[in-house]
């Protein structure tokens, strides 16, 4: 996968988590996003509120953030400070 598609999901999983949306439609339009970012994380299915939330963390932690969601060009400009391309 380009980065340009993994920040792309990133900023579209981040709206949605930021949205007003209830849990479960949040839930409902970020978990197949896994599907094909394939992360492997904890799934606690307890609410759909905890299961956004740590597939949100599980993507922060890919994507190189301890944020549950931050601009992707956050990212970008961050990697590029510390040598990274």
């Amino acid at each position: 996968m380009t980065l340009d598609k993994l920040v792309s999901l990133y900023k579209e999983a981040g709206e949605i988590y930021m949205s007003r949306l209830s849990w479960k439609a949040k839930y409902d339009l970020m978990i197949p996003l896994n599907q094909i970012i394939k992360l492997d994380y904890c799934d606690p299915d307890t609410s759909y509120q905890e299961d956004c939330e740590a597939f949100m963390r599980a993507f922060a932690e890919y994507m190189g953030t301890d944020k549950k969601w931050v601009k992707p060009t956050d990212i970008i400009e961050s990697s590029f400070e510390d040598g990274e391309k």
